[in-house]
């Protein structure tokens, strides 16, 4: 990683590698019409609509048995996890099922969630062993998830209770940073490390580039790492941004060679192609001909970006990114 929980610059010197691993939990209790609860939507014998938990508990189990599989695929040796999938994606679910207005319901199902991930451990591989970062204190939703973990671990077989070792108010982000580089009492530096990420799965990194999500394992893990940001930015499409709407936030004439036209603050547009120099042609609501913007005009303009829904200020070309990648070769570490 690049910073430490404390947003200090880790020294190369201090910088060991690691997996992370990307894995997209069932999102039920989001929001209203939360984009997976329909999937696991059942009739109840009283002919009420709402969650299969049974289903739901199946098809999060799966997802866990991937990470292991994952895990034994990479030869890693220590996993740092977390209540995967127990946050934001669970928090309104009533909304989608009224049973779960009331917190005891609520509760049960995260008991039952923590569960199947430990119940699950009796498959994982031989030689890994996890490191659980869960909270004790802080809100009601961080310490019922911290409750349902302990609860699971005290159930379970005792061969699972050894694999496991536990971080209450841990960062996860530096438990891992810590493994791999030896600092972790006991456990020798090691190049088998996996930070399981509670990942988007449309979204690499989620919105780590804008200002929300403060507490998001996702987000922050992309806020404080050069290469996975870098990455993020790359695999995500940000390079580019044809086929995309833009608004023009300062105005300034186009350079359009025989006609060029002021483009007034507000007028928006939609980017038809990008040359090879990294200009842009757009097509203008009110403007008759399609105007060529040069790449030292983007920063009059924003872009609505297809991947992230949000406005946003529009990203350099392919050569830029490349270039600024160059320039900062000597920070950006493979993970």
């Amino acid at each position: 990683m690049d910073f430490d929980r404390r947003w200090q610059e880790v020294s190369a010197d201090d910088h060991q590698g690691f997996w992370v691993l990307h894995a997209a939990a069932l999102n039920i209790g989001e929001s209203r019409g939360a984009m997976d609860f329909d999937d696991f939507r059942t009739v109840h014998a009283d002919g009420s609509n709402g969650l299969d938990e049974r289903c739901y508990h199946e098809a999060m189990g799966r997802i866990f048995s991937n990470i292991l599989a994952a895990c034994e695929e990479l030869y890693i040796e220590h996993m740092v996890f977390f209540p995967f999938g127990m946050g934001a994606f669970l928090r309104y679910l009533e909304l989608n099922d009224p049973w779960y207005s009331s917190e005891v319901e609520k509760r049960e199902l995260r008991r039952g969630l923590a569960k199947t991930f430990i119940d699950g451990l009796q498959e994982a591989p031989a030689n890994l062993r996890v490191h659980l970062c869960i909270n004790i204190h802080g809100s009601q939703e961080a310490c019922d998830n911290g409750d349902a973990f302990l609860r699971a671990l005290k159930e379970a077989p005792s061969a699972v209770q050894r694999l496991v070792t536990v971080y209450p108010e841990a960062d996860c982000i530096e438990v891992a940073r810590l493994l791999a580089s030896g600092q972790v009492y006991g456990v020798p530096a090691s190049s088998g490390v996996a930070l399981v990420n509670a990942a988007n799965r449309k979204l690499i990194g989620n919105h780590w580039f804008a200002d929300g999500a403060r507490c998001a394992i996702d987000e922050n893990l992309h806020r404080r790492s050069v290469s996975l940001s870098t990455w993020a930015y790359l695999l995500n499409g940000f390079h580019t941004f044809a086929g995309s709407t833009v608004e023009v936030t300062e105005a300034f004439c186009s350079s359009n060679s025989k006609m060029p036209r002021q483009l007034h603050v507000g007028l928006q547009g939609v980017a038809e192609d990008i040359d090879n120099h990294g200009d842009a042609l757009i097509k203008f609501e009110s403007v008759d001909d399609k105007q060529w913007v040069l790449k030292v005009f983007f920063g009059k303009l924003w872009c609505y970006s297809q991947e992230s829904g949000v406005m946003g200020e529009i990203h350099p070309s392919p050569m830029d990114l490349e270039q600024r990648v160059l320039e900062i070769s000597g920070r950006v570490w493979a993970l």
